[in-house]
């Protein structure tokens, strides 16, 4: 992890101390994707403009009513929130996030949104069982990046991947996968196998670096059309463009979302 400015040290030190004193107070959000939904003082928190970004202006347009949803990638659980209250009632959501402190503020933020519609499963997402090495965040711990060792690595967690997730727990199958993993995405598109196969739900992928071209030939083998979101452009067969980060959405033409993604080019 690259070294950091004693400014940046200072201020992780700070929001930690804030998120410390102020951990039990609640407040409103009044940007971003779940604005208008409740969260705890805690991890995340920073100051947003009001304006959307083009991700968050893509989710908000999808018809996500009644679906249901994987969060792979929970966090804290504002995108959780977003798509709960997205789904509606009769919709579900299934978070799956490995970071233990995460996953209770996650838990904390669903609780006060009297969310009934969500199921939270604190494993990481992978390629198949295992465990990860997390390396975490210096001024934000609640964040971290995969390291190949246990040696020098700050949190270990438990890997499975989706298929087996889908069995083990029972879920029904999704119509909307969200997959934000800190660069382990083709991870879990190979560990997604058999559902993807079987159901080919929508994808939302946080790309973290180049778009991986094995990725996107695994994507299309299953007869997905992708589209990037920031570039607002197909990404047909030719060569990939080299973009950095950004989102993949990965949908099939006779998907109810296909109309939204074309108006959206």
């Amino acid at each position: 992890m690259s070294k950091l400015s004693p400014f940046a040290l200072l201020a992780g030190q700070v929001m930690r101390a804030a998120s410390w004193a102020f951990h039990d107070v609640a407040w409103t959000m009044r940007a971003g994707l779940a604005r208008g939904l409740r969260r705890r003082f805690g991890p995340g928190l920073r100051p947003r403009t009001r304006r959307l970004t083009p991700e968050e202006q893509f989710l908000t347009a999808l018809d996500l009513n009644g679906a249901t949803v994987f969060d792979v990638g929970g966090y804290i659980g504002l995108y959780t929130l977003f798509f709960a209250r997205a789904v509606g009632p009769q919709g579900r959501v299934i978070t799956c996030e490995p970071n233990p402190r995460n996953v209770a503020e996650l838990r904390k933020n669903v609780q006060l949104n009297h969310f009934s519609n969500v199921e939270i499963i604190p494993v990481g997402v992978g390629a198949a069982a295992g465990v990860a090495h997390f390396q975490l965040d210096a001024v934000s711990p609640a964040r971290g990046r995969v390291v190949a060792a246990a040696d020098g690595a700050d949190l270990t967690v438990p890997l499975a991947s989706l298929d087996a997730l889908l069995l083990e727990h029972t879920l029904p199958p999704p119509d909307f996968i969200k997959v934000d993993v800190e660069g382990l995405e083709l991870d879990v598109i190979k560990g997604a196998a058999k559902l993807l196969a079987a159901h080919t739900p929508e994808l939302f992928i946080e790309l973290h670096g180049s778009i991986n071209a094995e990725l996107v030939e695994r994507l299309r083998a299953y007869g997905y059309t992708l589209y990037h979101v920031e570039a607002a452009a197909d990404l047909t067969s030719g060569a990939l463009p080299n973009t950095l980060n950004g989102h993949i959405f990965a949908t099939l033409p006779q998907r109810r979302n296909w109309a939204h993604r074309r108006g959206a080019a």
